[in-house]
This record gives C-alpha cells, structure tokens and sequence, in this order.
C-alpha cells in the first residue's frame, strides 16, 4: 500500500478500508473482554469455593476457542453478545465417568436455589453453560490432566443421554492455542493502514493489555474473524435450521494452511476461504468426511461432531464459494454504494455492512477536506469527491466512469 493518510487509489484499496471496518464492528469492546475475563474467573472462584462439592479441586482455568488465540466475535447477531470458552482442570480420575462429571460441575455452579447461578447454568454434553442476564455466556469444559503427555493434554468428559454417548477424548486446547499464534504473521504494513483509516473514527478507550487492539492482529486472525461472522450469519438461514455450524477451532487449524500470506486483508480472506473450501471439495469428491486433527496433539480430533456427512459440509463450502466471489468482486471492480452494501450485509450482516460504508463515506469527506486529488481512468487529475459523490457513482473515487 502506498504510504498516504488515505491510499484509495483502486477498487482493492476500497475493499481494503470496507473490510477493516466490518472487522472493526465485530470487536468486542475493551469492556467486553474484561466482563468476559472477570466472568470466568468468577466462575472458577465459585466453583472451587465453600459450599461447592468440587471445592479445592479446581486447578487452574484458562480460555480456549477463539478467545485463546485473539480471535472472539460478538456472537449473538442481533444482540451483539459474545460467547466465551473455558478450560476447568478438575483434580479428578480421568477416567472418571463422564456423566458423573458434568453432573459434579453442574451441581458446583447451580446449587441451591437462591444463588448466583442457579437459573442460569444448563448442562451439555461436554461443558456447562452460564448465560447471564445480558445474553452473554460461558462455556466451562471439565478436564483432567492426562499423565505423561505433554503439558496440557487431557481428556474431556463426554456425555449426551438421549444419543446414548458417554465417552472420553484427548484435548489439548492450550497447545493449539500456542502452536497457531506462533505460525501466523503480524503485519507492520496492515498495522498502519488500520492506523491510517482510524484517523477518521472516533477515539476510543485505551485497549486492556490482555486485549490485542485490531491493528495489532495477525491479518490472518482478522480474516478469521470475518469468516466466522459469515458462518454465523449464514447459518441464521431457514436451511441451515437444526445444521451444527462449523466449529471455530475447525476454521482456525485449516487457517493455517493457507499459503498466501498478504498485509491485504482482502487477500487474506480469499485465501483462507479457499484453502478451507477446497478442502472439503477434495474429500466430498471421494465421498469422505472432512478430518482435521490438532496439530498440536494429532490424538485431539477437531471434526470429531462436525461435519457427520457430506451434504452437511458441502453446504458450507457452497457459502465459502460465494464469499470468495463477492471478496474478489469488491477487489477488482468499481462498485456502487448498493452494490458494496449488498455484498456486505449478505456475508457479513446489515450492522456491519452499514458501518463500512459509512466510514467509507467519512475518508471521502475527509480527503476533499484536505483538497486531495486523485487521478481518472483517462489522466485526469481532479479533486476527491464528497462522500455522497463518492457512494453513489462507480469508480474508485466516484466519478463516472471515462
């Protein structure tokens, strides 16, 4: 990118600042992150705490998921709430019966009537959720220490009634964790265009140290981010009724093996996109299910409840392939406001894609402030045009095409 306040000098650099926005909208808030913090942590004071049948055997709590690898969304689409997931290390047997488990670590957060939690634990077939007042939740998966493994590794407890499932399964979430935030590549060039278009925006409050700032992302978290909120969004569709969504950890490790690795975010996202697409196309041509294994622990199965059938992943691949076409639309061609809207609000929501453009409209306004100049498709230098001007006609900077 070229080293200007406001670089918009093709489509690409447009869908650039468009996609930093819907990125920046779906951020939790420096508040968010530490409610969500200061609710796990809570949550595992309460269970290891008086009265709590699991008291003194909690070992240590710590986040997984997304959350582990800077990567949470607001998960809830219109009420803008975010999901986290915890780790709980319990000094239990790992053999211990699955179901006894969950029902322990049940009991240790709901307890009687009356008490903080009572109404707002249910129990699933591998964690215990607490939902609060707000929407917001936490997952707490019980674990135990599996010994003579690797740090971390351990076995979750798995029980479901009516499937007749009562199992256990090695996991390591702290070493994929640590294994994808070693492998992916911060950008000095994506850091500063983010800086550069955040010259328009409000200031906001200083980030918490526990809280990588957008700018200070990997563009490959980022894109990750984006993906996610396109499964979110999709998944909201009447035909994916009663379809498990893709797990975010599933999306994470296939991230990985992307191969380009570009300071464009718009890139970023293609790529990533289409590694994950491709992959499931390439075993659906033999009839198989896709499998993708921790890599840092191989015995951990990420695709262990997604996807079960071919159908159900060539379903996701289908939503894939129309984002990789929208993304290399926006990329290379000159879009209208409605055109640039449609693409947004259709990956990404209605919230989001209103806000991009927007703030797209902003460093149009900004730059004809500055008496900035762009040059035409036919050589022609003119001045920027307003924001108005801007979103409604089809080149870069507005003006009709020569």
């Amino acid at each position: 990118m070229a080293d200007d306040l406001f670089p918009l000098t093709t489509a690409k650099d447009e869908a650039e600042i468009l996609l930093m926005d819907v990125a920046d909208k779906i951020q939790l808030t420096p508040t968010q992150h530490s409610e969500a913090e200061r609710n796990y942590h809570a949550l595992a004071d309460w269970v290891d705490g008086a009265g709590s049948v699991l008291q003194g055997k909690v070992l240590d709590v710590y986040p997984s998921g997304s959350f582990a690898i800077g990567a949470p969304i607001l998960g809830k689409i219109k009420s803008q709430q975010h999901d986290l997931d915890a780790v709980i290390p319990l000094a239990l047997s790992p053999t211990a019966d699955p179901k006894s488990v969950l029902e322990l670590l049940e009991q240790a957060i709901k307890r009687e009537e009356g008490t903080r939690y009572h109404d707002k634990t249910r129990r699933n077939s591998r964690c215990v959720t607490v939902t609060y007042d707000d929407g917001r939740s936490v997952d707490l998966m019980p674990v135990v220490r599996l010994p003579g493994t690797p740090e971390k590794v351990s076995t979750l407890f798995h029980w479901k009634a009516d499937a007749g499932e009562s199992y256990h399964k090695q996991v390591n979430p702290k070493g994929f964790a640590d294994y994808f935030l070693a492998r992916v590549r911060v950008s000095v060039l994506f850091e500063k265009a983010y800086a550069r278009r955040r010259l328009v925006t409000k200031a906001d409050a200083k980030p918490l140290p526990a809280l990588i700032p957008l700018d200070q992302k990997a563009p490959r978290i980022v894109a990750l981010q984006l993906i996610k909120r396109k499964r979110d969004i999709a998944y909201r569709r009447a035909e994916f009724n009663g379809v498990r969504k893709p797990p975010s950890v599933v999306l994470a490790a296939m991230a990985l093996d992307a191969v380009v690795a570009s300071d464009y975010l718009v890139d970023e996202v293609i790529a990533v996109a289409t590694t994950i697409r491709d992959a499931i196309r390439a075993e659906s041509a033999f009839g198989r299910v896709l499998q993708v294994a921790n890599p840092a622990w191989t015995p951990d199965i990420f695709t262990d409840r997604w996807p079960k059938t071919v159908a159900v992943q060539d379903m996701f691949a289908r939503e894939l392939d129309g984002l990789i076409k929208d993304m290399q639309r926006l990329a290379r061609e000159y879009l209208t406001a409605y055109e640039r809207i449609e693409i947004l609000k259709r990956h990404f929501g209605e919230t989001a894609a209103n806000h991009a453009v927007d703030r797209l409209g902003e460093i149009y306004e900004a730059q004809r402030a500055q008496g900035r100049t762009r040059v035409g498709a036919g050589g022609a230098v003119t001045l920027a045009p307003s924001g108005a001007e801007a979103l409604t006609k089809r080149t870069p900077f507005g003006g009709d095409r020569d």
